[in-house]
C-alpha cells in the first residue's frame, strides 16, 4: 500500500511536473524566440525594413510546429508593424486588436482558433522604441503531444507501482535531471550567446522537442547574426578603404562612426568621438574671415537636403592644426523617408587650396602688370582666336575687349596688311619660330603701326596650345623715321640745288650784265633792230634769276620774305588765277572761316603751295570734279600732341580736298619725297616736296588723308601769329644806275667772267679797278695800292 501510494504520489507529482513543464517551456520558448528575434532584427527595425522582418518571422514560424504565429506592433499597440501570416492577418486577432497587450509581466492572452487554443506571449523589441513581439503558441498541439504520451505515462505508472520506489525514483530522476540541465543551459544563453546540446541527456519527448526548437531558433539567430556581422565588416572595410574622411551621426548629430581618414584629420579616435556632438568633433571656420561656419550636419537635419560647403572652409583639428577641406553632408533615411542620421564626407585640399591661392595671387599680379604695361598684350588659342587682350592693346588698336575676342582682332587689320600678317603667322607656326612683324591696325581714319611679336605655347604632347604676344605702337617711330628720311632727302636735294643755283646765278649774272652792256652800246650805235634781241635775252636771264631764287629758298640758302599774313585775303586774291588754271571742268569752292587768325608766312611761298596742290588735285580728277579750300582756327591740346606732333597751342589750318581717285597707303608715304611722281613724264616730283619744305620752314605741319576711290585731303597747319610779334622786314632797294667817278675800286670774285664784267662796267664810268680772284690776292693788292 505504501508503495502504491508512493507510486501514485510520484505519478501525480510527475503529471504536475509535466504540466508545469509545459507552462515553463512556453515561457522559455517565448523568451528565447524574443531574444533571438530581437538580436536578428535590430538593424532592420532601425531601417524600417518591413520586408526583411516579415521574411525572418516566416522562417521562425516554419521551423517550429507549436509556434502558431509571430507579429510585431509599435506605438500605442494598435498598429501591426510586421507579421508571419501568409494569408493575411487573422480575423480573431483583428477583432481583438484593442487587446494587443504591451505588458510583458502579465499572464498570456488566450485565443480560440480553428486549429486549437492559442496562448500569446509578449516580448519587448528595441528597448525604448515602442516595438513589441507577439508570440502565439498552440497549446492544443502541445496537449496532443501530452495526450499521446499519457499511455506511456500510464504504463510507466504500472511499471512504477510494480517496480516500486526504485523505479519511481529512477523515473523522477529521468524527468527532472534533463530539465534542470536544460534550464541551466537556457539561463546561461544570455551570457554565452549559444546553446550546446551535443552532450545533452534528453528526457521526455517534450523536452527533446523543446530542445530541438531551441536549437533551430538559435541556428537561425546565428545565421542572422553572421549575416549582420558580415555586413558590418564589409561596411567597415569599405569605410576604411575610402580615401575621403567619413563621419556618421544619429538624428541628433552625435557621432556614431568614423573612418581612419576622419580620425587623422579631426584628431579624434572613434572611441573618443562616439556619442559626442559633431560640432565638437568637426569645428569649421571661414578661411578668409575666420568666422565660425554653421555645421553642415545641422543644415542637413534641418532641411533634409544634401549640403555642400564652399572652398574656403577650414577645419580646426583637436590639436589646433588647420586643414582646408571640401565637404558635403547628406541625410540617412529609412524606408519611410524618416531621417535616421547623417553622413559627412570631406577631404584635405590644403595643398590644392594653397596652389589655387598662389594661382590667384599670380593671376592678380600678372593682371596688374598687364594693365600697366606700355605694350599691348594678347593671348590666342591654337587656331588664332583671341582669348585675352589688355587695356593697352585696346588703346593702340581702337577696339574694345569684346570686339577683339575671337576673330574680331583680325577685322581691325589694315586691308593691305591682312594677307601679309596671316602668311607671316603661318610661317612662324610651321617653323616653330617666334612671330615678329610690323603691320597696321585701322579704325576709320585712324591708322596705327605696330610691332607684333608672339611666341607659341606647347602642351605636354608638344602640340601648340596657344600664342602669347605683344604689340608695340611704333607709329611715332615710323613717322619720325619717315620725317628723318624725308629731311635727309630734302637736305641732300637742298645742297645739290643750292650749289647748282649758286653757279647758275653766277652764269646768269654774266649773261644779264653783258646783255646790259651790249644793249647800251647798241643804243649808242643806233642799232635799234638788234635791241629787241637783247631785251629777250635779258628777260630770259631775269626768269632764270627768279628760278635761282626759288631754288635757293628750297635749299634754305635764301632769306624768307615772311610777313604778317591773312590766309583768307591771300586766297581771295589768287582765286581768279586758280579758276583759270583749273579749267572749266573743275569747280573751285572756298569755305573760309571769318575772323581767321593771322599767321607769319611768305605770301609767295603760300601762293606757290596752293597752286601746286590744286594742280595736283586737278590731275587726280577724271572728268568733272570739285576742289575745296577750307580755313579754320584750331586749338591743339596736350592730348592731341601725340597725333599732330606739334606743340600744344593755337593754329590756323588750310585744307585742300578733292573728289579725285585718291591714293593708297604706299603712295601716301612717298608723296613728299623729292622726284617722286605718279604723272610719268608730266611731273618733276618736286612740287609737293617744295610744299613740305615751305610748311616745315614755317613751323607748321601737313597731314594727308586719302583712300583709293574717295579723293584726297591735305591739311596744312600754321602757328597763329601772336600779338607783339616782331615783323622783320628786309630793306628793299630799287636798282640804281652806276654814276661816274674816279675812285679806285677793288673787285673780288672767284668767277672770272663775272669779275671781268664788273670791272668793265666800272672802267666805263671812270673808275680805276683792281681785281682779285680770292681774299689773299685782294689783301696783297691792298698792301700795294691804297684804296
Amino acid at each position: 500500500t505504501v508503495v502504491t501510494l508512493t507510486s501514485i504520489a510520484n505519478f501525480m507529482l510527475t503529471r504536475h511536473q509535466v504540466t508545469s513543464l509545459y507552462q515553463l517551456t512556453e515561457q522559455i520558448l517565448a523568451s528565447a524566440i524574443g531574444y533571438s528575434i530581437r538580436e536578428a532584427l535590430s538593424a532592420d527595425i532601425d531601417d524600417d525594413n518591413v520586408r526583411q522582418i516579415q521574411q525572418l518571422l516566416g522562417r521562425f514560424r516554419q521551423n517550429e510546429d507549436s509556434l502558431e504565429y509571430l507579429y510585431i506592433t509599435r506605438g500605442s499597440g494598435h498598429t501591426v508593424f510586421a507579421h508571419s501570416f501568409v494569408g493575411g492577418f487573422p480575423a480573431y486577432l483583428s477583432q481583438q486588436s484593442h487587446e494587443h497587450r504591451q505588458d510583458v509581466s502579465a499572464q498570456p492572452s488566450r485565443y480560440q482558433a480553428d486549429n486549437g487554443v492559442i496562448y500569446e506571449y509578449t516580448e519587448p523589441l528595441a528597448q525604448g522604441r515602442g516595438y513589441f513581439l507577439h508570440i502565439g503558441l498552440n497549446r492544443t498541439r502541445l496537449s496532443d503531444l501530452l495526450a499521446s504520451n499519457r499511455r506511456d505515462e500510464l504504463l510507466l505508472g504500472v511499471f512504477v507501482i510494480l517496480a516500486g520506489v526504485l523505479v519511481a525514483y529512477g523515473w523522477s530522476r529521468r524527468i527532472t535531471r534533463p530539465l534542470a540541465q536544460f534550464t541551466r543551459q537556457v539561463n546561461n544563453l544570455g551570457e554565452t550567446g549559444s546553446l550546446t546540446l551535443d552532450n545533452f541527456e534528453y528526457g521526455a519527448t517534450e523536452i527533446r522537442t523543446l530542445a530541438n526548437a531551441f536549437q533551430t531558433v538559435l541556428k537561425d539567430r546565428r545565421q542572422a547574426m553572421e549575416a549582420l556581422a558580415e555586413r558590418e565588416e564589409n561596411l567597415a572595410i569599405t569605410l576604411d578603404c575610402i580615401g575621403d574622411a567619413v563621419v556618421a551621426t544619429d538624428s541628433e548629430g552625435r557621432v556614431t562612426r568614423m573612418n581612419p581618414v576622419a580620425e587623422q584629420l579631426t584628431g579624434w579616435t572613434l572611441e573618443e568621438a562616439r556619442g559626442k556632438s559633431i560640432n565638437e568633433i568637426f569645428p569649421i571656420v571661414d578661411a578668409s574671415t575666420r568666422e565660425t561656419i554653421e555645421n553642415p550636419v545641422e543644415k542637413v537635419i534641418a532641411t533634409g537636403e544634401t549640403v555642400y560647403l564652399s572652398n574656403h572652409t577650414t577645419l580646426i583639428a583637436r590639436d589646433g592644426s588647420e586643414y582646408q577641406i571640401a565637404d558635403s553632408a547628406a541625410p540617412i533615411r529609412n524606408q519611410h523617408g524618416e531621417i535616421l542620421g547623417m553622413v559627412l564626407v570631406f577631404n584635405d585640399v590644403t595643398e590644392q587650396y594653397r596652389l589655387r591661392q598662389a594661382v590667384i595671387v599670380s593671376e592678380r599680379r600678372y593682371q596688374t602688370l598687364a594693365s600697366v604695361s606700355p605694350v599691348g598684350i594678347f593671348y590666342t588659342d591654337a587656331d588664332g582666336a583671341c582669348q585675352y587682350v589688355n587695356e593697352r592693346w585696346c588703346e593702340i588698336t581702337g577696339l574694345s575687349k569684346e570686339q577683339a575676342l575671337g576673330s574680331g582682332w583680325a577685322d581691325a587689320l589694315h586691308k593691305d596688311d591682312v594677307q601679309r600678317v596671316y602668311e607671316a603667322w603661318g610661317l612662324a607656326a610651321k617653323q616653330r619660330q617666334p612671330f615678329k612683324l610690323e603691320y597696321r591696325f585701322q579704325q576709320g581714319d585712324r591708322t596705327r603701326w605696330v610691332l607684333g611679336q608672339a611666341q607659341a605655347e606647347y602642351d605636354d604632347e608638344g602640340e601648340v596650345a596657344g600664342y602669347v604676344g605683344t604689340i608695340t605702337d611704333i607709329t611715332d617711330r615710323r613717322q619720325a623715321e619717315q620725317t628723318v628720311r624725308r629731311a635727309q632727302k630734302m637736305d641732300a636735294l637742298g645742297k645739290l640745288t643750292g650749289g647748282i643755283a649758286h653757279d647758275y646765278n653766277n652764269m646768269l649774272g654774266v649773261i644779264v650784265g653783258y646783255t646790259d652792256l651790249l644793249q647800251n652800246r647798241l643804243e649808242a650805235a643806233g642799232q635799234n633792230s638788234l635791241l629787241e634781241y637783247t631785251r629777250k635775252i635779258k628777260r630770259a636771264g631775269e626768269r632764270g634769276a627768279n628760278l635761282t631764287r626759288k631754288l635757293l629758298a628750297f635749299s634754305r640758302r635764301d632769306v624768307s620774305e615772311s610777313r604778317r599774313l591773312d590766309i583768307n585775303s591771300q586766297l581771295q586774291e589768287t582765286r581768279q588765277m586758280l579758276e583759270k588754271t583749273l579749267t572749266a571742268r573743275i569747280r573751285l569752292e572756298m569755305q573760309l572761316q571769318p575772323s581767321l587768325w593771322p599767321v607769319w608766312l611768305d605770301a609767295g611761298d603760300l601762293e606757290d603751295a596752293v597752286v601746286n596742290m590744286c594742280i595736283n588735285a586737278m590731275h587726280a580728277i577724271d572728268g568733272n570734279g570739285v576742289i575745296t579750300l577750307t580755313t579754320e582756327n584750331v586749338v591743339i591740346s596736350e592730348a592731341d600732341n601725340r597725333l599732330h606732333k606739334l606743340p600744344a597751342g593755337e593754329y590756323v589750318t588750310l585744307s585742300i580736298s578733292d573728289t579725285g581717285s585718291g591714293m593708297d597707303e604706299e603712295t601716301r608715304e612717298k608723296i613728299f619725297e623729292p622726284f617722286f611722281t605718279t604723272k610719268q613724264d608730266m611731273g618733276t616730283g618736286l612740287g609737293l616736296s617744295q610744299v613740305y619744305g615751305f610748311v616745315t620752314r614755317s613751323g607748321g605741319e601737313i597731314h594727308v588723308y586719302s583712300e583709293p576711290g574717295h579723293g584726297s585731303r591735305f591739311i596744312l597747319y600754321f602757328p597763329r601769329l601772336v600779338d607783339g610779334h616782331s615783323e622783320t622786314r628786309l630793306l628793299q632797294h630799287d636798282a640804281q644806275p652806276v654814276t661816274d667817278g674816279s675812285e679806285t675800286v677793288l673787285v673780288v670774285d672767284d668767277e672770272p667772267d663775272l669779275l671781268d664784267l664788273v670791272c668793265e662796267v666800272l672802267d666805263e664810268h671812270g673808275y680805276h679797278t683792281l681785281r682779285a680772284n680770292d681774299a689773299r690776292a685782294a689783301l696783297a693788292l691792298l698792301e700795294q695800292h691804297p684804296v
